[in-house]
């Protein structure tokens, strides 16, 4: 009697994640599905990877997650015949707030206001990002 591997798909879940921030790989990652296992077995743990794991870039739509080396659980590897599906990570717009600085005038006096000013505050840009002015 010959038995065969079972067919076994593991899963990377999908993230979303916020721009500016790391996302979740490297080793002993619980962030997968799988599908096909025998007997109310587990898996402990995948392998996570990403080619990027700043979200340094809010335009990089589709930062794929690729699990591999499952591991841990109840399960043994050799019993299954293992493919690994990737996932995805959406990155979502960090906030960011600029605010105007107060300003003290004469009565009769122009307020400077208009395009390319700098008397502003900002808070919340990411990766030492830089706002050079605004228009008030």
């Amino acid at each position: 009697m010959t038995i065969n591997t079972a067919p076994l798909t593991v899963t990377a879940d999908n993230q979303t994640t916020t721009y500016g921030t790391v996302i979740s790989t490297g080793t002993g990652k619980t962030s997968f599905t799988s599908s096909g296992l025998m007997n109310s077995q587990t898996i402990g743990s995948v392998t996570l990877a990403t080619t990027q794991t700043t979200t340094t870039n809010a335009a990089a739509a589709g930062i794929t997650i690729t699990p591999s080396a499952a591991t841990g659980g109840t399960f043994s590897a050799s019993n299954y015949s293992i493919t690994y599906a990737t996932g995805t990570v959406t990155i979502n717009a960090a906030p960011l707030t600029v605010t105007a600085d107060n300003q003290t005038t004469t009565y009769g006096t122009v307020i400077s206001t208009g395009t390319g000013k700098t008397s502003f505050t900002s808070s919340g840009l990411m990766n030492s990002q830089t706002i050079g002015s605004v228009t008030l």
